[in-house]
């Protein structure tokens, strides 16, 4: 395990899955070369500590990606040098509650596991990218808690079920974003005022929120929203329709306009099969 980049010295991509009786991971940060770390399934594992990091000065040299999956013990991850990571995946760690600064992350998803990792998001001040996803049992988003993410570009969020607003996200402050997609969302009733001041946004996606019964009036003074994807929102399609919808003059103006009655039925259970696999179901 010591010499871990002495065995595997150009090793570039590393995916490890289902190893749940591994409780000691080996030091990936001592492979030089190592741009992809994908860990899934590791259920012993209940610490990512300076040993893992390689108990050196300049860990991960190269790491680009890394995705922690379904590691249902995992409770702490400590400090560590991530000197290129830009793509951080967390998904379904139900245990761990924080995430250490990583300065040069753009692109962050945080997947089902604990409703408290959303309050790591204030370590990640260059995000461009954001995912949140499968936490049917959220109530209500942390106050402000994206306030201060100015270059935020792309903005998901994808089987919030339980979620009443989005109004607490200070969204309004989102002044790059160019991308929202909001999908799954039982309990959202109506878009929320904040998006209105997102000058910036170009693309607009609302998929199955079944209680989504009307569009603002503000959606009229997004000038540079140029594509609209609604799917699934029953209560949306009759009042969207083409010069006759009670909302279409709210949306006329948008060059790009898609509206039907359900969306690609195999990625929907291909997503379902992943949530009830990582809760074990």
């Amino acid at each position: 395990m010591m010499n871990l980049n002495l065995m595997l010295p150009n090793l570039v991509k590393m995916e490890l899955t289902d190893c749940p009786n591994c409780e000691q991971l080996p030091p990936f940060g001592k492979l030089r070369f190592l741009k992809k770390l994908v860990l899934r399934g590791m259920d012993g594992v209940k610490c990512i500590d300076s040993h893992v990091c390689g108990d050196g000065q300049n860990p991960f040299p190269s790491l680009e990606e890394l995705v922690f999956g379904s590691m249902m013990r995992l409770k702490q991850w400590d400090a560590c040098h991530f000197p290129l990571l830009r793509e951080l995946d967390v998904v379904h760690c139900p245990l761990l509650t924080e995430i250490p600064i990583i300065p040069s992350v753009k692109k962050l998803g945080i997947k089902g596991g604990n409703v408290s990792l959303l309050t790591s998001l204030s370590n990640f001040t260059s995000i461009t990218s954001l995912c949140i996803a499968f936490l049917p049992t959220m109530m209500e988003l942390p106050e402000g808690f994206l306030q201060h993410h100015t270059l935020l570009k792309s903005l998901e969020f994808f089987l919030v079920r339980d979620l009443q607003s989005l109004s607490n996200k200070g969204i309004q402050h989102l002044t790059s974003l160019r991308s929202l997609s909001i999908s799954y969302f039982d309990g959202l009733t109506s878009l929320p005022n904040q998006i209105g001041y997102l000058t910036s946004l170009s693309s607009l996606e609302i998929q199955d929120c079944p209680n989504l019964v009307s569009l603002p009036d503000w959606l009229q003074s997004l000038s540079n929203l140029n594509r609209l994807m609604i799917v699934n929102c029953p209560k949306l399609e009759k009042r969207c329709k083409k010069e006759e919808g009670e909302d279409w003059p709210k949306i006329s103006h948008i060059p790009h306009i898609t509206i039907n009655k359900g969306g690609n039925p195999l990625m929907i259970y291909y997503e379902y099969l992943v949530y009830a696999k990582s809760h074990n179901a």
